[in-house]
């Protein structure tokens, strides 16, 4: 039943227990002591109130009986009203004190009226005999003497037994109040001994119980508990648990440590590889960003290559315009052809060559961008952009790819063309206007090999924009590998803080 209770529970039933018991206690005590009280109060009012006035009674009459005696052996008158004057006052003392007697006597009071009595029928012996002294006759002096000592000597006897009765039943009662008050003290002192065996043994019982609660709630001494969590609190996972103990908070806190050990040993491996794999992609857009660069200038020099291709093919588009003019000149004029068409000739093998140039780049420009794609994809969501830029770049270089291919193509075309004008100048003379034909032909071949030139030099330029934005975004994704591996070494570092030797 005790233990569904909670701790304040149970310490405010103990502590009402124990206060419960020695108010009980108290009560009983303060009832016995009022008993006590009313002993001694009877006692002091009865027995010894009595036994006081019964001694007084008993003194004074002795007084009164050696007063007697000295009358008797007294003739002078003098003497004999002296001694008369103290016998009265201590009548009335007698007087005072058979009242006291009769008002507090507790036991039988024919006791006391039985030596009252006595006491009032030796007064008429003592007034006889203070009245013989009194005369001055020596007969009636020794009558007197003879009253003294037969009659009132044999009174007084008489009168000391009654008063002795009396303060025999005086002592004896004293005496039975006296053990009725050692009774009620002693019965008083067994219930608050009682009582109080009984609250220790409570107060026993209930911390007893408080404690075995605590323990239970801990799962352990509380000593053990604070020597836990002070070692916990200086992030030393490696705690002993008694494996006994699989109760209460001590187990909770062994499977909290438990839990929190594991937990900080992943996160731990966690920040290792991060931190691993964050030098690896800051390693990686380091090398991207080189090679970004390298690109940019390789497209730069790409780019000055085709502007002088196409300064060449403008040159060549300008010649055979005027191939075209000279064809129609008279026959005069064919050696000179035939030594531009030779020249036609030498700038398509020069052109095709450039371009074949351009072949080989755009071919290399596309394994780049698929290798940055392979690379971006392997940076996770940070390469998404640069994936996409290197998207863009492999489709420029397909273009550009498309756009030599053609070029190629109509370079060889031409110069097929103008080799078989060459032959046919030197073998065909006569045939001039075929020639014109064929060199009005090849004007317009040049006209959109130029257009085609200028395309490729558009593309090139394009691709060279992209170039250094690949390098600007190279260097960022370096930077911010770098920043992640500085914070992927600042979690470990606070993982240290954990003592993991045991734990993992």
């Amino acid at each position: 039943m005790f233990r569904t209770l909670k701790l304040n529970t149970l310490l405010l039933l103990g502590f009402t227990s124990v206060i419960l018991v020695f108010l009980i206690v108290g009560i009983v005590s303060i009832q016995k002591m009022n008993a006590l009280s009313d002993l001694t109060s009877k006692m002091y009012r009865h027995p010894f109130t009595v036994t006081s006035a019964v001694l007084s009674i008993e003194r004074d009459v002795t007084a009164i009986h050696r007063d007697m005696k000295d009358i008797a052996l007294t003739s002078d008158a003098s003497q004999i009203a002296k001694y008369s004057n103290k016998i009265n006052q201590r009548e009335q003392e007698i007087a005072e004190n058979f009242r006291i007697v009769s008002e507090r006597f507790l036991g039988d009071m024919e006791l006391v009226r039985t030596a009252e009595k006595d006491y009032k029928n030796w007064g008429p012996i003592r007034n006889n005999v203070i009245r013989l002294m009194s005369t001055g006759d020596e007969n009636d002096k020794s009558e007197a003497i003879a009253i003294t000592k037969n009659d009132g000597a044999n009174q007084v006897t008489k009168l000391n037994n009654s008063i002795l009765a009396l303060r025999e039943y005086a002592a004896n009662k004293a005496i039975t109040f006296n053990e009725n008050t050692i009774s009620v003290k002693n019965s008083t002192l067994t219930i608050i001994y009682t009582l109080l065996g009984a609250a220790i043994v409570v107060a026993i019982f209930m911390a007893n119980l408080i404690t075995r609660n605590v323990k239970r709630q801990l799962g352990c001494d509380p000593s053990e508990a604070a020597s836990i969590v002070k070692q916990f609190s200086t992030g030393d996972l490696n705690i002993d648990f008694t494996s006994g103990k699989q109760f209460g908070l001590y187990k909770d806190i062994q499977h909290m440590v438990e839990t929190l050990s594991s937990m900080v040993g992943n996160i731990k491996a966690v920040a290792d590889e991060l931190a691993t794999a964050s030098l690896q992609v800051s390693n990686t857009a380091r090398d991207l960003a080189q090679g970004a660069s390298e690109q940019a200038s390789t497209v730069e020099e790409i780019s000055s290559t085709m502007e002088e291709m196409a300064a060449n093919i403008s040159l060549n588009d300008q010649h055979a315009q005027e191939s075209k003019s000279i064809s129609l000149q008279a026959k005069d004029s064919l050696l000179e052809v035939n030594d531009q068409a030779r020249k036609s000739v030498d700038a398509n093998k020069l052109i095709a060559n450039k371009i074949q140039i351009i072949n080989d780049i755009t071919r290399q420009t596309n394994m780049l961008s698929i290798n940055a794609s392979v690379e971006a994809a392997a940076a996770g969501e940070r390469g998404k952009g640069f994936a996409v830029i290197a998207g863009e770049i492999r489709k420029l270089a397909d273009r550009s790819k498309k756009a030599a291919s053609e070029i190629i193509e109509i370079t060889q075309n031409g110069y097929r063309i103008s080799q078989e004008t060459g032959e046919k100048l030197n073998q065909m003379i006569p045939e001039i206007e075929k020639t014109t034909q064929l060199v009005q032909e090849i004007a317009v071949a040049n006209g959109e090999h130029n257009h085609g030139t200028n395309q490729v030099n558009q593309a090139i330029q394009q691709l060279n924009s992209v170039s250094q934005s690949n390098a600007s975004s190279g260097e960022q994704l370096a930077a911010n590998s770098q920043q992640m591996s500085d914070q992927a070494r600042y979690l470990s570092n606070l993982i240290k803080f954990f003592k993991l030797e045991k734990a993992i």
